[in-house]
């Protein structure tokens, strides 16, 4: 093989992941900093931090659930955090896209280490999904392990 096919293969090699980094960007990267951030960000707001899979069938049910609450509450953001690993988050980001729709921000799982992640979001959780953080506008948060009920929704987000 000569020097040129060599060089033209890895260029294709490079193609090939600035593709998948493309689509992975449809995300922002969750790490053990994150939490920090987002609570910036939406100082003196509240909003909804969803963490899920897409191999996790609760939480693939409950994706519509949040595109209807972004529809009647479009001032409440809704974050979904995608906990699959790197090579299936493309795949579950579209997912995502078509079952709650636009405006909901899309963040995904980016330490190597999970552990350090749940631990900087809660000490007290493992990475169970679907898992969801309810933070109101002064960020107290009301933690929801597995799926939320359409009636407590509606009545957490009645009162913003």
């Amino acid at each position: 093989m000569s020097r040129r096919s060599i060089l033209g293969s890895a260029g294709l090699v490079v193609s090939l992941i600035a593709s998948s980094v493309a689509l992975a960007t449809e995300a922002r990267p969750f790490d053990a900093g994150s939490m920090a951030a987002i609570r910036a960000e939406q100082a003196g707001h509240p909003f909804a931090l969803v963490f899920w899979s897409a191999s996790c069938v609760p939480c693939v049910k409950e994706l519509p659930a949040w595109g209807r609450r972004l529809r009647e509450h479009a001032k409440v953001p809704v974050l979904l955090v995608n906990l699959d690993p790197v090579a299936e988050q493309p795949a579950a980001i579209a997912l995502a896209r078509r079952k709650v729709g636009r405006g909901v921000q899309q963040w995904s799982l980016a330490d190597t280490v999970q552990e350090r992640v749940y631990w900087s979001v809660n000490p007290a959780w493992h990475g169970e999904t679907p898992y969801t953080l309810l933070h109101d506008a002064s960020h107290r948060a009301e933690m929801y392990y597995g799926l939320i009920s359409e009636n407590y929704l509606s009545h957490w987000y009645s009162g913003k």
